[in-house]
């Protein structure tokens, strides 16, 4: 199992960094066991080029604790992905090829976030998930793994300074977005120097940089509810304690400022890793607000959107996970892909909706597949592919209309994640799982202006 580089990557088969596994956000999730898997089967299954984890999310996540703990030793569908070389786990050094020493080395660096009563709770341990994880690997030819290039404290710091600069918001999408940003600016400053030397005195070896985790342990003791010598497992624990003894604008700022760090944290690791950008429904205002290449003034990018019955998540996590993803791997899966590529490549109106035509076609194929393998419900899955050939339609302008979807009508958007395709296309997925009807396509190509959110 080589290490892959980064730069090995082609604009259509970038890994998407999976942010719903990030247990630095769990407390924005809610039923965060379903999102997780929800997110997990649909990203894999419909979208190209497989999803990326860094090694502390396989550990510091209950979510996927659970799903990897499954009775009787019988695989999960995360174990087979990583078999399939679906799942790709970044390690932090070139020379680790296995989730044991991938454990030892966070061991080694002290980092924070695993919490013993969430493994506890599972009644499993950080050990036995390793092993797991790794029996996957054992004798595959498919699987395979990347390891930081980076030095991944010092771009996060970077992101950081480039961000905590602006003396506005890059895009506020609400008007107390503003009034926040503005409230916290010396906070912010104080917070960010401080969190640097907090980080070189847990670990002087480490070069320069910030720890996500400082971050909130800074943020702790400045407001006086965390000892010297205390630390935070999570920022839920920060979010909680602010809760119960402070001001509701004091909570307010808080919350602003650990999902504003969040969303810096999984930016400056997607970029690093070469990876596609995704934001969850709940931190998709922010993930607006920050995107540095948004212009009001821009066209929407075109967009297809079409509604497609699928095995529902439950069916498709009780069938036996290889079926599933070899009808994946059959060749119907990357016919999807191709037809969807050339739709959003296309440049003449008058084949549109040809094109749009094959890109139904093909995905129904596809979902009429996998269902012949899993027994069982049926959901509809809705997909919105948006695609345009100017180049300076960068994905954040699709980041930016999914949260549109996301904030105005969430009873729809259970799951939401951000597809960028090097930048001159973007295409979006929404889930609906428990949405009985069926419904063939909506084909929308109007001059759009971009859609001014939160009025």
């Amino acid at each position: 199992m080589d290490p892959i580089k980064a730069t090995s990557y082609s604009p259509w088969t970038r890994p998407y960094y999976f942010s719903a596994a990030d247990g630095g956000i769990e407390h924005n999730i809610a039923d965060h066991s379903f999102t997780f898997e929800n997110s997990l089967v649909y990203s894999i299954l419909f979208q190209q080029g497989g999803i990326i984890l860094p090694d502390i999310f396989f550990f510091n996540n209950e979510a996927i604790l659970r799903h990897v703990t499954q009775p009787g030793g019988k695989w999960s569908f995360l174990q087979t992905a990583l078999r399939y070389g679906l799942v790709t786990p970044a390690f932090r050094g070139e020379a680790t090829d296995s989730f044991k020493a991938g454990l030892s080395a966070i061991g080694e660096q002290n980092v924070l976030g695993l919490e013993r009563t969430q493994y506890e709770r599972v009644g499993t341990t950080p050990l036995k998930v390793a092993e797991a994880l790794d029996e996957a690997l054992v004798g595959s030819s498919f699987a395979r793994r990347a390891y930081w290039e980076k030095d991944m404290g010092a771009e996060f710091e970077v992101y950081l300074n480039r961000l905590f600069a602006f003396n506005e918001l890059p895009h506020a999408i609400f008007g107390r977005q503003a009034e926040l940003w503005a409230e916290t600016a010396d906070f912010r400053q104080s917070v960010l120097s401080a969190a640097r030397d907090a980080t070189v005195s847990a670990d002087p070896e480490q070069r320069p940089g910030i720890r996500r985790a400082e971050v909130w342990n800074v943020m702790g003791r400045k407001l006086g509810i965390l000892d010297d010598n205390a630390k935070f497992d999570k920022p839920r624990q920060l979010i909680e304690e602010v809760k119960k003894g402070r001001d509701r604008s004091t909570f307010e700022r808080v919350q602003f400022l650990v999902n504003l760090v969040n969303v810096a944290y999984e930016n400056s690791q997607a970029d690093a890793f070469n990876a596609n950008r995704h934001s969850v429904a709940a931190l998709t205002p922010t993930a607006m607000a920050i995107s540095e290449n948004v212009d009001r003034e821009y066209l929407m990018p075109s967009r297809l959107e079409l509604e497609i019955r699928v095995p529902s998540l439950r069916s498709i996590l009780e069938a036996p996970p290889h079926k599933v993803l070899d009808v994946y791997r059959s060749g119907i899966a990357d016919e999807y892909f191709a037809k969807r590529r050339l739709w959003i490549e296309n440049t003449y109106p008058e084949d549109d909706t040809r094109k749009s035509e094959e890109v139904v076609t093909a995905a129904d194929a596809y979902a009429r597949e996998l269902c012949k393998v899993v027994p069982g419900t049926r959901s509809s899955l809705t997909f919105v592919v948006g695609g345009s050939s100017a180049a300076t339609l960068l994905k954040e302008v699709g980041n930016s209309y999914l949260g549109y979807i996301g904030n105005v009508q969430p009873s729809l958007a259970i799951y939401a994640l951000v597809f960028g395709v090097g930048g001159a296309a973007t295409s979006y997925l929404v889930t609906r799982p428990r949405r009985p009807r069926h419904q063939r396509i909506s084909l929308q190509r109007p001059p759009t202006k971009y859609p001014e959110l939160g009025s």
